[in-house]
């Protein structure tokens, strides 16, 4: 009996995405009176195609205002320290913490 080939889900997901790609490409290479697909279909698998890749690239890394991810717990509790020490004119304002 021959062992079936497992294949995941996602990679035959990701396969018919880069076959409708390739289809997309020839039907735009065609002269538009022969494209066999319509122009509102093309449109719609181009927003699906664009709606996959920003879902495929979303990163749930929380960002602030200024574009840096913010400060762990750890962070937050050295710089309060910090700003605690220089407060009391125990530390020097030029001091850092690692």
């Amino acid at each position: 009996m021959a062992q079936a080939s497992i294949i995941s889900d996602q990679i035959i997901f990701d396969q018919a995405l880069e076959i409708l790609r390739d289809v997309l490409r020839r039907d735009e290479e065609r002269y538009l009176p022969n494209r066999h697909i319509s122009l509102e279909e093309h449109d719609e698998a181009e927003d699906f195609l664009y709606n996959i890749k920003k879902i495929k690239d979303f990163d749930p890394t929380p960002i602030d205002d200024w574009g840096e991810p913010p400060l762990t717990a750890d962070e937050r509790h050295a710089e309060a320290f910090r700003e605690k020490q220089i407060a009391k004119g125990r530390v020097s304002p030029l001091y850092l913490v690692k």
